[in-house]
């Protein structure tokens, strides 16, 4: 096991021993689970970039149109999308808070890695 000297603003680290007394775990444990959490959220997403950028869409709509036209078997069809949400998404949460349901700022700055304001 390693050990690195981390420096973290003051409220960061005050809502992370909060967010490791209510889910009753150290707050070593709720760190380095959240930076593994977040590590492995990393490399699915360059995993994704690498294969995206690698794809071709012209060979993809050719196997499109070579699908027949058929209705879907029952069961098969397409739901009606629901309304997109507003609310942040809570993948680094380990609780239902209500910070975790606040709108999302229109404001913010993207993601390093998926581009997307979080």
């Amino acid at each position: 096991m390693s050990t690195y000297p981390l420096k973290i603003a003051d409220h960061v680290m005050e809502e992370a021993r909060r967010a490791a007394a209510e889910d009753n775990v150290s707050l070593n444990q709720l760190l380095s689970a959240f930076i593994a959490d977040g590590i492995g959220h990393r490399r699915a997403i360059m995993s994704l970039k690498d294969r995206a950028e690698r794809g071709n869409v012209d060979s993809a709509l050719a196997i499109l149109d070579r699908a027949p036209d058929v209705a879907p078997d029952a069961g098969d069809e397409l739901l009606a999308a629901p309304e997109p949400s507003r609310l942040r998404p809570s993948a680094i949460c380990l609780r239902d808070t209500p910070q975790s349901r606040q709108p999302l700022d229109s404001a913010a700055a993207p993601h390093p890695y998926w581009g997307a304001a979080i």
